[in-house]
């Protein structure tokens, strides 16, 4: 580095000229000691020997030595060190010679042992005969700029050292110029040569789409007027070797005092693994698995983005929630297996057969929610929900077996049945119940009524949650009769609700929820568990013998520990198997025949009893019949309401209760009214009976009165 000269020696050479420094000149010399003492530079005057004979204030203010200490010969032990003295000594002999001109850098030891640099420019002396008599050394005070060139080369350094170390891609642009620098692993993640020449204009070719291009001198120039505290841009290069990646460009620009840019710097991330991740993370996000097609909440996304574009331009869309109707059977007939296969082969029918819907997608589980947006007539909605019905019009091959499904459709409009996607889909699933409740295999529109039907029963489904909360399931009990001698030979359990508000709530008001809400497990538990408490306390009481038979739900029949639960309740309550018969419904026995026939048999080891109610409604296969392991055949109540009067009826009576004697089987009739169906059953040898001619469903405490006078029923 260079330093610019102090004219001092010039003026030190005009005195010399002048004679100024004869000892004559007492005037002139005092003028020149107190030029040198006042100079803000070191000024040191020798004798040819290498004696000191002036070091001026300045001097002595930046060494921290006095003058008396370093003249003469005492500066070798002061200002100087080993390393100086030398180069002093080689000084002297090239002042001798007359060769010390120019400048030259040097150190001083100071004071407190730190060391000064120092650039000297030196000036020779000569009297008239032009021998040497002294030597004037002018020195400037350069350690600060020394150690600021130090500090610049080690910036320089460590720059260097992390624009080739870091491991995103760096780049500096000087926009002044459009000269483009760019580090090794700038070049690396463009997979070009080290040693290859890349400028401005060949990275951008190598962006990847046109579109991209634009955009991104869009967002750059954004950037370099200020609008953009940072540059950053995402885009696809094609590499020179042909590969594809994804990089992230960051960068950020670089103002003159006047506010122009002159510069723009940054780096180059390859993202590409980030964006492949990503593709896999939104896949899972916003894709299901199984079918491939969006789910929920990719759903809820386009929903709530079609929204804001119909939003008060009167304009609307629909929202379809379809729902494939006893898809449960499939599984439970086929496996779980098959299921999936055929829910795959539904996704593929509707991705493939109902283009003319926008956006279809899987809700979850064997339900699928679809879009259809600028819904001007009604007509063409419909249209598109009997498409959907008809992809079912037909049995589908999954894995060589053909199975045949419906599906259910619950159809919500925008605005009307909703203003966000939580609205709309709730009212859709609220079409959808009303669809299955009325036969399924069909399409409805959400209406407020519907919504009105729903809130009564979701507050009937709070209260049930109640109600077994705070006990108030109650046992009712209905005598069944010996047709042959009039006794009193059972009893059946049949539950009642004793709502704390509306009073006793028959079953058929709330069964069916409790049923689809699962709570008919906790319902259904304590009813046989009350029965069987019950009967075993009239017995101990000594009341004669009397089995008491328990209606069994779907739900709870289908429990594996439904043994382990019966076993546990006989054992707490102390009543002994035999009086104990529980009723299961055909339709029952044939959602999975063989599940059931050895729960039966177990049942049955067991000493219990087994009904098989509500029979010639359901199934009705007489093949089926042989097989169940059963003890008594109820004849539902619905053959006897015109037994007398309808011959068709009367027949199928008769061939069940003839049936029942063949199989060697006991037979209940329900439901009996009057006199003449009673006198009916007689005569074609019904065993028992019950119903309302006897006695309607009792509570505890008036049964008991039978047991006490079991001829009562019969007067």
């Amino acid at each position: 580095m260079e330093y610019n000269k102090k004219p001092i020696h010039e003026l030190f050479e005009d005195l010399i000229k002048c004679k100024i420094g004869n000892e004559n000149s007492c005037e002139a010399r005092n003028f020149l000691l107190n030029v040198i003492d006042n100079a803000s530079i070191i000024i040191d005057v020798w004798y040819p020997n290498g004696d000191l004979i002036k070091f001026n204030k300045y001097a002595q203010k930046v060494t921290g030595f006095s003058e008396d200490e370093v003249l003469g010969q005492e500066w070798r032990h002061t200002i100087a060190d080993e390393s100086i003295n030398l180069c002093m000594d080689s000084f002297f002999i090239m002042m001798n010679e007359g060769a010390v001109g120019g400048e030259q850098e040097d150190v001083l030891r100071c004071r407190d042992g730190s060391y000064i640099n120092v650039l000297w420019s030196n000036c020779l002396v000569h009297d008239d005969k032009g021998n040497l008599i002294y030597c004037i050394s002018m020195g400037m005070n350069i350690t600060q700029l020394k150690n600021m060139e130090k500090d610049l080369s080690v910036s320089e350094e460590r720059y260097r050292l992390a624009f080739e170390g870091a491991n995103d891609g760096l780049w500096d642009m000087n926009l002044l110029t459009l000269e483009f620098y760019t580090s090794k692993q700038f070049k690396g993640i463009l997979d070009l040569n080290e040693d290859e020449i890349i400028s401005y204009s060949d990275c951008l070719n190598l962006l990847y789409y046109h579109k991209d291009l634009l955009s991104f001198k869009k967002a750059l120039n954004e950037h370099i007027s200020r609008k953009t505290s940072f540059f950053s841009y995402e885009c696809r290069i094609k590499t020179k070797p042909g590969n594809f990646k994804w990089i992230l460009i960051r960068g950020k620009a670089v103002y003159n005092s006047f506010g122009s840019p002159v510069r723009i710097a940054g780096s180059i991330t390859d993202v590409t693994k980030k964006k492949n991740d990503d593709e896999v993370i939104k896949k899972m996000a916003y894709y299901d698995q199984l079918t491939g097609m969006p789910n929920k909440s990719l759903m809820e996304k386009t929903v709530e983005n079609q929204i804001l574009k119909c939003k008060g331009k009167n304009k609307g869309f629909a929202l379809f929630f379809m729902d494939i109707d006893n898809f449960k059977s499939v599984n439970d007939t086929y496996g779980h297996n098959i299921g999936d296969a055929l829910l795959k082969e539904i996704s593929n029918l509707i991705k493939n057969k109902i283009s003319i819907l926008n956006d279809c997608s899987r809700f979850g589980g064997d339900q699928f929610i679809f879009l259809q947006r600028n819904t001007f007539y009604m007509e063409d909605i419909v249209n598109n929900a009997e498409k959907i019905l008809n992809l079912f019009k037909y049995p589908i091959n999954i894995k060589g077996k053909e199975i045949s499904v419906s599906a259910s459709i619950g159809i919500a409009l925008y605005p009307k049945d909703g203003c966000n996607f939580n609205e709309l889909l709730k009212n859709a699933d609220i079409a959808v119940y009303y669809a299955k409740e009325n036969g399924k295999k069909r399409y409805l529109f959400y209406s407020k009524e519907m919504n009105i039907k729903m809130s009564k029963k979701l507050k009937m489904e709070r209260d049930l949650i109640k109600g077994i909360k705070n006990d108030e399931f109650l046992v009712y009990y209905q005598p069944q009769i010996d047709l042959s001698s009039g006794k009193l030979t059972g009893m059946e359990a049949l539950v009642r609700w004793n709502h704390p508000k509306k009073g006793i709530i028959p079953p058929l008001e709330f069964i069916p929820l409790a049923e689809e809400t699962g709570l008919i497990m906790e319902i259904g538990k304590k009813v046989l568990y009350d029965a069987c408490k019950q009967n075993a306390q009239w017995q101990k009481m000594g009341y004669d013998p009397l089995r008491v038979s328990v209606n069994l739900s779907t739900k709870q029949f289908e429990q594996e520990n439904l043994v382990d639960i019966i076993q546990e309740i006989l054992s707490e309550t102390g009543l002994d198997p035999k009086w104990l018969n529980v009723e299961i419904t055909e339709s029952i026995v044939m959602l999975d025949f063989n599940f059931s026939i050895k729960m039966l048999n177990k049942l049955r080891n067991m000493g219990i009893h087994v009904s098989l109610d509500d029979f010639g409604t359901g199934y009705s296969s007489l093949n089926y019949l042989k097989l169940f392991p059963i003890d008594v055949l109820k004849i539902d109540k619905s053959f006897l309401n015109n037994v007398i009067e309808d011959s068709t009826e009367e027949i199928i009576a008769r061939a069940i209760i003839e049936l029942a004697h063949k199989l060697n089987l006991y037979i209940i009739a329900e439901g009996v009214e009057n006199i003449d169906q009673l006198n009916y059953l007689k005569r074609h040898n019904c065993q028992m009976a019950q119903g309302f001619l006897f006695s309607e469903p009792v509570p505890k405490d008036e049964f008991e009165k039978l047991l006490r006078d079991p001829g009562a029923v019969l007067r």
